[in-house]
């Protein structure tokens, strides 16, 4: 027999790591948005159940829960906020078991059991066994990660941001570099989807930036607590997303106080220089680029009453300073605002919880434009000059104007929790998400000016910033949960829940002076096009302008049940009912998308028994909401017309002469009136959504590794976009009794623009003028049924298939290593809300479907598509102060095509180089040319001095250094036909180091 003490601590070393915090990393499993749970049983020695035993529950920050175990021995703590518990365990004829220390992450939700002696008196130890079994338990079936914070930074060299805790799960990779959320913050694309298909939460509450779903409202990391990413097989509880999810939980204080302070370098002169990108005609200097990044925290926690009521702040201050080369500007940057927040959290008393959160991320970026001085470069573009001699020039042009870019807003959160008996729970979630979108500039008066003349592009004039845009966003959140758990046929936990957002998107926008102008030389297509000689020049001259104050609804209810069939079996059943509403700049509904049934159906599986074997699977629906972009772009005042003459000549200004008589082409998208919403949206029109299958076996070796391996298949079921009908209505008005030369005028390529599901039948109204020809049917429409092959658009497609091989080895105190190797395939002619291939963001109305000749060869490897993901992390204790960590990923190759002129749609050729041809032959998407194999190592050094024992607090001083290897790799090439096609235009961050000391007491 074992000694009791013995056999404790062996029991204790080798299951507790599933409930504490040991790793950085853990399987990712749910309670709720913000808190876990413990679960478990009570038995004595002999194995016997413990009817009647009271457990009892405390953390640090006031928080109790006691409860009794049943007849069967169990018991349930659910909605605990994240957190150490200390667990005491108490019955009649039994000695007392306290002192267990038991760590409650978001969505913890493992099974304990607690074994009371009857025996010997005085010992007071905890048996925990079978941790690794999961009951009662909605995320069984969820893959993705969670990460405590602090505990991850200080084991592994990454960006202090969420996607870089997003990029260490499977299946997941860093989107193109055209977009990035606030902070300049790169993005991740999961499971296949675009960077434009994540949601993101924060203590409960949905941040995300609702215009174009880019990402959302910019935290700092000290101000995290746990972050968990769900990349798939997420609960119905979730949705507003085809990606994934990641939920954060910030600080908050307890019944002792502490205080931080850090600060964290990252100095130019500690930073390679970037790659320079040369091109025929030009040399983009970027190797000319600097910045330096200083960010300072301070913290402050603690009670304000002991037990009761608590506190924690933090003040970042910030100071980012870049500068930036193209080949013709210099821009530098500036942010300097602080992030400050708060948080508050009340016991009310036991099992009653109240929490409030308030943050600014209030910042503006002061941009300075500088045209190079005109020795730098001749007329047509090219260097005068070495790269050497511009080195040693200095400043290298005129200050033409600042640029003021404002960002960010005040958020409140309010969330109460309630255990209101021992079967049912509930809670409650009010919010207020605010963000600023305002870039107005010193030169605002003046109008854009590009010359592409001799190559692309080169920008002429004093105009400081492309659009003058004024707007705020501002989204109210409502939720309400309840939880109730009952015994038929099995143990269930069954939530119910609703939430509702209304969403105001505040806009006002144009072109700098009102006008963008280009200059071209006409190659053969475009002379073709115009009627005008080869190389002759011309000018493109766009005006846009939009404003209003546009509103989306968006609700949903559900239901979900863990249902525990058995001790070695749980299904998760689950449905979810979304409805979106988007109005228009009148306050009229132009889309409603309602009664999305979303199922979310999984079982987990115990095939041994010993909690060490596990199999699971899930199948999910997934529906993706219209974006507030749409209803800006589709649903307000915009007045966008585009206009192309012949060019007589450049003014000293860099403003265009030209003789509105010869006029080359003219396009008008929008008239400045808000459309009627009969015009815009198919009457038969679906929601957008993905479905998602996932089969996955994860075994525990008992030498603390853990290894697993996961198939996924993902599918678009249906998307929505905007499509032009102009070339299926003239068909259409000869085979129902109209003039197709009448109808062919009305609709001369860009008069309507539809969202529908492209590939289905449309059911539209017809502006009655345009098929008569009679104005005095102006206001009257006809409604009008185009088939699919009318319209001539194919079927949206996007199909992810991937291999997930994951291990594990947790920290024991002095190693450990994580990893994955993901192989997948993703392909399709739709890449998701944004399109890569020209840095679009326009969330649901991108080029992709405008024009049906734009969609020839676009089914291919699409540009989140990568074969290989290898990846791997872990950290070293090499003595008690000093430890060492390391961060290797290895990505394959993005596949990439030539996009130029449409040899024979006159409507996509007036797109200019947007298809998928070159000089007039099809060139597929993915089917010319490939990026490098990025390979990244990053590193990093950590020294704890061993203080003074009487000097309260520790000091860690940390060195990481990024791509210790400084490897070059291409991440993009020009796809656009041209002198400049197949350059390289992206390359890997260089080397960098980041210096940071911290202190906590």
């Amino acid at each position: 027999m074992f000694n009791k003490r013995n056999k404790s601590r062996l029991l204790l070393g080798a299951a507790v790591s599933a409930l504490m915090l040991g790793s950085a990393v853990s399987t990712a499993i749910a309670e709720d948005y913000t808190t876990g749970s413990i679960s478990g049983v009570v038995r004595d020695e002999a194995g016997t159940v413990v009817q009647g035993a009271t457990i009892t529950f405390k953390s640090n920050k006031g928080v109790v829960r006691t409860i009794t175990s049943n007849k069967e021995g169990k018991f349930r703590a659910p909605l605990l906020a994240v957190g150490t518990y200390v667990a005491t365990i108490s019955k009649e004829g039994y000695n007392e078991l306290s002192g267990q220390k038991i760590a409650v992450t978001i969505g913890s939700s493992g099974e304990v059991t607690f074994t009371l002696d009857s025996e010997l008196a005085g010992i007071e130890e905890v048996f925990v066994v079978g941790t690794r079994r999961a009951g009662y338990d909605f995320n069984t079936t969820t893959t993705g990660l969670t990460v405590s914070v602090d505990d991850l930074f200080a084991k592994t060299p990454i960006a202090r941001d969420t996607t870089a805790i997003a990029l260490l799960a499977p299946g997941t990779g860093t989107g193109d570099s055209s977009f990035a959320g606030g902070n300049g913050q790169a993005l991740v694309s999961i499971g296949g989807s675009s960077v434009g298909e994540n949601i993101y939460y924060v203590n409960g509450m949905n941040i995300t930036n609702f215009r174009n779903f880019l990402g959302g409202s910019t935290i700092p990391f000290e101000f995290f607590d746990q972050v968990e990413v769900k990349t798939g097989g997420y609960q119905a509880e979730f949705g507003r997303a085809t990606g994934g999810v990641i939920n954060a939980v910030t600080k908050s204080g307890s019944n002792d106080f502490h205080f931080g302070a850090n600060v964290f370098w990252q100095g130019d002169s500690f930073r390679s220089k970037s790659q320079t990108v040369e091109r025929p005609g030009s040399a983009t200097l970027r190797h000319l680029n600097t910045r330096e990044h200083i960010d300072y925290n301070f913290s402050l926690s603690g009670p304000i009453l002991e037990d009761r009521l608590f506190f924690y702040a933090l003040y970042n201050p910030r100071s980012i300073k870049t500068e930036s080369y193209s080949h013709s500007q210099k821009i530098t940057s500036e942010k300097t605002d602080p992030f400050w927040a708060l948080k508050f959290d009340l016991n009310l008393f036991e099992g009653h919880h109240l929490e409030a959160t308030f943050f600014s991320d209030n910042q503006t970026r002061t941009l300075g434009t500088y045209n190079f001085n005109s020795g730098l470069y001749d007329s047509s573009g090219r260097t005068s000059k070495s790269l050497e001699d511009v080195d040693a020039q200095g400043d290298l042009g005129s200050f033409l104007g600042n640029t003021f870019a404002s960002e960010g807003g005040i958020n409140k959160i309010f969330k109460y929790t309630g255990v209101l008996s021992d079967w049912i729970t509930v809670s409650a979630l009010y919010g207020i998400n605010r963000y600023n979108r305002t870039t107005v500039s010193e030169t605002d008066d003046l109008p854009v000016i590009y010359d592409s003349r001799n190559g692309c592009c080169t920008a002429l004039g004093d105009w400081a910033s492309f659009f003058v845009e004024k707007g705020e966003d501002e989204r109210e959140s409502f939720r309400f949960d309840a939880d109730v758990y009952f015994e038929a046929m099995g143990d269930h936990h069954v939530r119910l829940g609703f939430d509702r957002e209304n969403l105001t998107a505040d806009n006002v926008s144009q072109y700098s002076g009102g006008a963008y102008y280009r200059y071209y030389s006409a190659n053969a297509s475009q002379a073709a096009l115009y009627g005008i000689a080869e190389d002759t020049e011309y000018v493109r001259v766009r005006r846009y302008f939009n404003g209003g104050k546009l509103k989306t609804q968006q609700s949903a209810f559900y239901i979900q049940d863990s249902w525990q069939i058995a001790d070695d079996l749980t299904l998760n059943l689950g449905l979810r009912n979304d409805s979106f509403k988007n109005l228009n700049a009148a306050g009229e509904q132009f889309i409603e998308t309602k009664n999305q049934w979303a199922p979310r159906l999984g079982f987990s599986w115990d095939a041994t028994g010993d909690g060490l074997n596990r199999v699971s699977g899930s199948w999910g629906r997934y529906y993706l909401p219209i974006a507030t972009n749409t209803n800006i772009r589709m649903a307000s005042a915009e007045d966008f017309t585009a206009n192309w003459y012949l060019l007589d000549g450049v003014n000293t200004d860099g403003t265009p002469v030209f003789d509105t008589a010869n006029l080359l082409d003219s396009v008008t998208y929008a008239n400045g009136d808000i459309p009627n919403p009969v015009e815009l949206v198919d009457e038969n029109i679906n929601p957008m959504y993905t479905d998602e299958f996932i089969l996955g076996y994860e075994h525990d070796f008992e030498n603390g590794w853990v290894v697993g391996v996961r198939g996924v298949y993902r599918k678009m079921g249906r998307l929505i976009e905007d499509v032009a009908i102009d070339a299926a209505v003239p068909v259409w008005a000869a085979q129902n009794g109209y003039d197709p030369v009448i109808a062919a005028d009305f609709w001369s390529g860009f008069h309507q623009y539809v969202l529908t599901n492209p590939g289905s039948d449309m059911t539209i109204s017809l502006a009655k003028e345009g098929l008569t020809g009679n104005s005095a049917d102006s206001g009257e429409f006809s409604v009008a049924t185009l088939p699919a092959d009318m319209l001539n658009y194919p079927e949206g497609s996007r199909t992810y298939k991937a291999i997930d091989i994951t291990f594990a080895r947790e920290w024991d105190g002095k190693w450990s290593l994580e990893g994955s190797y993901t192989m997948s395939w993703l392909e399709g002619n739709y890449e998701g809300s944004v399109k890569s291939d020209n840095g679009q963001d326009d969330a649901g109305i991108t080029t992709d479907f405008d024009q049906p000749g734009l969609m020839d060869g676009s089914f291919g490897w699409l540009p989140n598509d990568r074969r290989h993901r290898f990846k791997i992390w872990g950290a070293y204790a090499v003595t008690e102060e000093i430890m060492v960590s390391a961060n290797f990923a290895l990505t394959s190759p993005r596949k990439q095509g030539c996009i130029g002129l449409h040899p024979t749609d006159v409507f996509a050729q007036a797109y200019g180089k947007a298809s998928w041809y070159c000089d007039s032959v099809l060139t597929p998407r993915a089917s010319q040319m490939e990026t490098d194999w990025i390979k990244k190592l990053d590193v990093g050094i950590s020294f704890t001095p061993d203080l003074n024992k009487n000097i309260p607090g520790n000091v860690v001083f940390k060195a990481d250094i990024f791509n210790l290897f400084n490897t070059k790799g291409v991440t993009d090439r020009s796809e656009l036909e041209g002198v400049n096609y197949g350059y390289d235009s992206g390359f890997q961050a260089p080397r960098q180091i980041r210096f940071s000391a911290s202190f906590k007491y």
